[in-house]
């Protein structure tokens, strides 16, 4: 964790793509993440996030609810919201609280990088900091197809073809962009979304092994303990 770095909060949306965010801007944010509006308050109150990224439609509470908490504890902190379909009361509901960008609920998440480098790199509390340089479009897109196949199995060879680089291009690029490897990257990104299922559900390691494209649970135990430096148990029983 980064104690200077923006905070990020995300409540609700895709999986794959809170997985996602929290890898690709480890280096430069904290980011916290929560499933539905009740946990999101629950991290609200132990933090003063700078940016909000929060999914129009939660499991449990109106996501009103959550912004008018939001803006009762930091009036000034930036949002973003992921919304779908057309525009209907709860919407505009929403969008009278303030809002600094709408984006679909989905895996487009180079777009959606690119609104977060904006938003955070304008100053804070006018502070003069430095402009963020905005991501590679190639690697934006390599990290939308991943997230949008983060069950499958990828290589770089694919992916490379995919967004029409070669590999040696993918590889330096990608380094040069986000600090690790595509294969390494997806790994984590993976791991990312193991570490929620085992938090937030029951399901079974070889379940969760073949929703997410390991071989079985032993390799996918194998692969977290190397990340997390503890096994999918031990994770689960700290989080219970």
């Amino acid at each position: 964790m980064k104690a200077d770095g923006a905070r990020i909060l995300v409540v609700g949306g895709i999986l794959r793509m809170q997985a996602a965010l929290a890898v690709t801007l480890r280096d430069h944010c904290v980011v916290t993440t929560a499933s539905t509006a009740s946990e999101g308050l629950h991290r609200l109150r132990g933090s003063r996030p700078d940016l909000v990224i929060l999914d129009s439609c939660l499991p449990d509470l109106k996501s009103v609810t959550f912004l008018r908490a939001l803006r009762a504890h930091r009036p000034d902190c930036q949002v973003i919201l992921l919304a779908e379909g057309e525009e209907n009361d709860e919407l505009r509901e929403l969008l009278d609280l303030r809002v600094d960008g709408i984006f679909p609920r989905s895996d487009h998440l180079d777009a959606l990088l690119r609104r977060i480098n904006t938003l955070l790199g304008k100053p804070r509390d006018g502070a003069q900091q430095p402009a963020r340089r905005g991501l590679d479009r190639h690697v934006g897109e390599v990290i939308r197809h991943m997230a949008a196949n983060s069950g499958n199995h990828l290589t770089v060879k694919g992916v490379a073809r995919a967004v029409g680089l070669s590999s040696a291009q993918l590889a330096f690029l990608f380094r040069r962009e986000i600090g690790m490897s595509v294969k390494e990257y997806a790994t984590r990104v993976r791991v990312e979304i193991i570490k929620r299922l085992l938090a937030e559900t029951d399901d079974k390691l070889d379940i969760i092994a073949e929703q997410l494209g390991f071989c079985d649970a032993a390799h996918l135990s194998r692969v977290f303990r190397r990340v997390c430096g503890c096994p999918p148990g031990e994770y689960r029983r700290q989080t219970s």
